[in-house]
């Protein structure tokens, strides 16, 4: 096994054994570093040596190292030098005692063989000769400088382990892009085949056919999925640049790393592209969501009650952005509502904050609410709170996306939960007895100002 050791360490080293010679001198003093972190000498190399060379050293006969400190199984070093904390602890630990070993072969010399310890690991060896004994105050001084040689071969081990880490994540990573690759080349052929189903069905039909909506629905849906298939694909493009130079200088630090640059982000989350607001009138951004809206009623067996303000409101938003972002909230309103149950799209609403003129869209339903202890965590990722530990499905996503997209638009979201009893709910959804505490989202998007 060839041992791979840094210029840093050995800078290191060289510079701590110059250190004792100017302190302590003359004298003589080599580094070993343990390849397999075991008691048998044949597996330390020497790796620093001062002012002999280290074939030199390799000949002399070194005495055998203390056996007062018991080595841990090789599960417990791994465990130790892979532990940060533990590493921390190490810097600050100068309780090894040392041990005077004199070499057969030495003569009048005294040798001081130092083991290197981490916590009850040997890391190594430091070896200091010289003629005259060595006095208690000067053992003290050697064993500082072996704790801080011990500490750097810790640091070196740590190091090689996360580069072997980063090394496989990074081939992890690559592996992983190939897949991504491939489903998404495959996924194109069976979305390629529903837009031309629908395209094909909705020209069999007649414009008054009760069906045509339904056909259109499908060509709708499948352009909006070939959307977030094109941004996927960028993002998923953009990540692989970064990977393949990584791939190329695995053992390297980036040169925009060592200039203090910032490495190239990824797009923001949400829909994996930076948004483009612009001027929509609000009731052309909500019609294909309400044709979409209509039909998952149906066949949900929900009641519906769609109030979109027939006025021309011009809003700043990115269309796919909105319509992704209701879409979520919809979806929650569909899912957490029992057959029988209200759900509602209203708009015309209106608010002003520090000069910004608003228009509120609400989204609510007559379901069971969100708990209290729930709704403080609600946007965060990946959380579900009491849902979590119920029969229906979710990952925890779509209102952490919904409340991203929102924000890069210069909106805002919140909720209401319990909503019933409020001004939220509209005055025909209130007359149904039925009516559960339910929960009711509101969307805040800047309407276009008249100087604009």
């Amino acid at each position: 096994m060839t041992l791979s050791v840094s210029p840093e360490l050995r800078s290191l080293c060289q510079a701590q054994l110059q250190l004792l010679n100017r302190t302590l001198g003359p004298l003589s003093a080599i580094v070993y570093l343990a390849e397999s972190l075991q008691l048998d000498a044949s597996s330390f190399t020497p790796i620093a040596s001062y002012p002999e060379s280290s074939e030199t050293w390799s000949k002399r006969q070194l005495g055998a190292v203390p056996s007062a400190r018991r080595l841990p199984a090789p599960s417990e070093q791994a465990t130790a030098l892979e532990d940060p904390d533990a590493i921390a602890a190490a810097l600050s630990n100068a309780s090894v005692a040392s041990d005077r070993i004199d070499s057969p072969a030495s003569g009048s010399e005294d040798q001081v063989v130092m083991p290197l310890v981490y916590t009850d690991v040997v890391v190594g060896l430091m070896v200091v000769v010289r003629e005259q004994r060595w006095e208690d105050t000067e053992r003290l001084q050697i064993q500082q400088v072996a704790d801080s040689v011990a500490a750097g071969c810790v640091l070196e081990r740590r190091n090689h382990w996360l580069q072997q880490r980063l090394q496989h994540k990074r081939m992890l990573q690559g592996r992983q892009s190939e897949v991504f690759h491939n489903l998404l080349h495959q996924f194109r052929n069976p979305l390629t085949a529903l837009a031309t189903f629908g395209q094909l069905l909705r020209r069999r039909l007649q414009a008054d056919d009760p069906n045509y909506s339904v056909a259109e629905g499908i060509v709708r849906e499948s352009q909006r999925l070939k959307a977030l298939l094109s941004d996927f694909d960028e993002t998923v493009d953009l990540g692989d640049v970064e990977l393949q130079e990584d791939l190329q200088t695995p053992a390297a630090l980036p040169s925009a790393e060592l200039a203090g640059e910032p490495p190239a982000l990824l797009p923001s989350k949400g829909l994996g592209r930076t948004l483009l607001p612009t001027a929509q009138l609000l009731s052309e951004v909500l019609a294909p969501l309400v044709a979409v809206t209509q039909a998952v009623a149906q066949e949900q067996q929900i009641h519906l009650l769609v109030d979109v303000d027939s006025a021309p409101v011009s809003v700043v938003v990115d269309t796919q952005a909105l319509q992704e972002v209701l879409s979520n909230l919809l979806d929650n309103a569909f899912k957490y509502s029992s057959p029988a149950a209200w759900v509602w799209l209203q708009t015309g609403f209106e608010r002003t904050t520090e000069a910004v003129t608003y228009q509120g869209i609400v989204v609510g339903d007559t379901g069971a609410g969100i708990p209290p202890e729930d709704q403080a965590r609600l946007f965060e990722r990946h959380y579900r709170g009491v849902q979590a530990t119920g029969s229906i499905p979710g990952t925890g996503l779509g209102l952490a996306i919904a409340q991203e997209l929102i924000t890069q638009m210069q909106g805002q979201i919140e909720v209401i939960s319990p909503v019933a009893g409020t001004d939220w709910v509209p005055a025909a959804i209130r007359q149904q007895a039925a009516a559960g505490p339910g929960t009711a989202f509101v969307i805040w998007i800047p309407v276009l100002s008249e100087s604009a």
